[in-house]
């Protein structure tokens, strides 16, 4: 029996994302040149956090998450602290990742999280939702109001969609 997890926080070089998945998830997500984008690196991941719609892998965060932070600080789902009305959109997430460990969880220091930039309507996910993209949404002015500011969506770039 192995004391040790190799569930994505501590992977040898041998099994570290390539390359061409960084850049896939990225390119999901973000439009135009990567320095117009405002990217935090390191940022806190709660390990609280959940991606509801990701089915049968819930503890797994898919590359365009929408997140807010919860009172601690860290990033969590948008919608999860109060709702979706209260919480503020603070950022989308750039990477695939996995906030268990060893079947409890762990908050991670290893997110990208977009903080500002151009985004892809289609490659951006509302938690709860199975696939990908706001556009038809439910809540999809509430998403575009809340990221006016500091987002640019390639479907409205000057945010006339939002109210």
């Amino acid at each position: 029996m192995s004391i040790m997890s190799y569930d994505g926080a501590f992977l040898p070089p041998t099994q570290l994302p390539a390359i061409e998945q960084i850049e896939q998830d990225l390119t999901s997500v973000i439009w135009n040149r990567l320095d117009l984008q405002t990217i935090g690196s390191n940022a806190l991941i709660s390990g609280a956090a959940r991606d509801t719609g990701n089915t049968g892998y819930t503890d797994v965060l898919r590359p365009g998450l929408l997140l807010t932070k919860d009172a601690n600080g860290k990033f969590v789902e948008w919608g999860s602290v109060v709702d979706y009305a209260t919480d503020k959109i603070q950022g989308v997430l750039l990477s695939a990742l996995k906030v268990t460990r060893m079947g409890s969880n762990q908050d991670k220091y290893v997110g990208y999280v977009l903080l500002g930039g151009h985004v892809k309507v289609n490659g951006i996910i509302r938690p709860g939702n199975t696939s990908a993209g706001v556009d038809g949404d439910a809540q999809e002015t509430v998403i575009r109001t809340q990221m006016k500011y500091g987002f640019k969506f390639d479907d409205d770039p000057l945010s006339h969609l939002a109210s």
